[in-house]
């Protein structure tokens, strides 16, 4: 509304022009800091299950439960599993499921290479599947793909648990229905494979409680480090809104947002030619910019 009561009394086309640009920058700033927004709730989830953690670390099962849990409610998912890895017998099994309806896959091990989980127990890499039968890059065994029906999954994911530099086990989400994960969701996922991996990194070293207390601090202190990374981006957001609805202009949502998340900002046009930049930014430090960046220019 504001913008058409603006518009309404624009005293030229080139005026009309710039509040048009100005109006779609400020839409694209409101759904870049909603997807923040979204990712700063996730690391306090994140947060807030390692504070538990804390709590109940002298029970390794009832620890893997908790993040299973919490992985399956952040993802929106169907179902969440953890498998762990038998090196010995080449083969990950179950060892946590949430959102189950059967027990079939409690006793079915899944080999190196086979499957979702076999495919990432073996590698080492997280992969996803929107449609686990159609998917031929995965290589099936009829007791996995057995067990995967008897739950009517879909849609897999699957992220390794590393532990000194070794897979350890899978963290799983799946759903009953064809669609992609995002990667910010393979991302959150990875969040909870780590702090399983802690987990039963504390289970070996039970007999150290002061040795496990201190690495669950420094993971969670780096994700509160995270997680105010995320309250300065929201904090820019907020101010940059409130210069574009007061009729401040491009260069001055640049300088604020420099502000506040520091470093050195350009917005270029289509044809990759500086329209605002950092008061002060080396010539050098945009050039760099504008020659990483040069790539996108023109793609929609």
């Amino acid at each position: 509304e504001v913008l058409r009561d603006a518009a309404a009394h624009a005293a030229s086309a080139v005026e009309l022009e710039r509040l048009h640009a100005e109006h779609e920058l400020a839409l694209q700033l409101r759904d870049l800091m909603e997807r923040r927004r979204a990712r700063h709730e996730q690391q306090r989830a994140l947060v807030d299950c390692a504070k538990e953690l804390a709590d109940v670390h002298i029970d390794p099962d009832r620890v893997l439960t908790l993040i299973v849990t919490q992985a399956q409610r952040l993802l929106g998912a169907d179902m969440a599993y953890l498998s762990l890895n038998d090196d010995e017998r080449r083969e990950t099994r179950m060892r946590v499921m949430v959102g189950a309806t059967s027990s079939v896959w409690k006793d079915v091990p899944i080999p190196y290479g086979t499957g979702v989980g076999g495919k990432v127990a073996g590698t080492g890499a997280p992969f996803s599947t929107s449609d686990y039968f159609a998917d031929d890059r995965l290589t099936h065994d009829p007791a996995v793909d057995a067990s995967v029906r008897a739950e009517r999954q879909v849609s897999i994911v699957g992220v390794p648990l590393m532990r000194h530099g070794a897979v350890i086990g899978v963290l799983f989400a799946a759903n009953r229905a064809v669609g992609r994960f995002s990667h910010d969701q393979i991302a959150l996922l990875g969040s909870f494979a780590a702090l399983a991996a802690l987990a039963i990194d504390q289970a070996h070293l039970m007999s150290d409680k002061e040795r496990a207390l201190a690495a669950l601090q420094q993971a969670n202190e780096a994700l509160e480090k995270r997680t105010a990374d995320f309250e300065r981006a929201v904090s820019a957001h907020d101010r940059s809104m409130e210069i574009v609805l007061g009729g401040g202009g491009v260069q001055e949502v640049v300088a604020a947002t420099s502000d506040q998340l520091g470093g050195a900002l350009a917005i270029v046009d289509e044809w990759g030619t500086p329209v605002a930049r950092t008061p002060g930014a080396p010539e050098e430090v945009v050039a760099a910019m504008l020659v990483a960046t040069s790539g996108d220019v023109g793609r929609s």
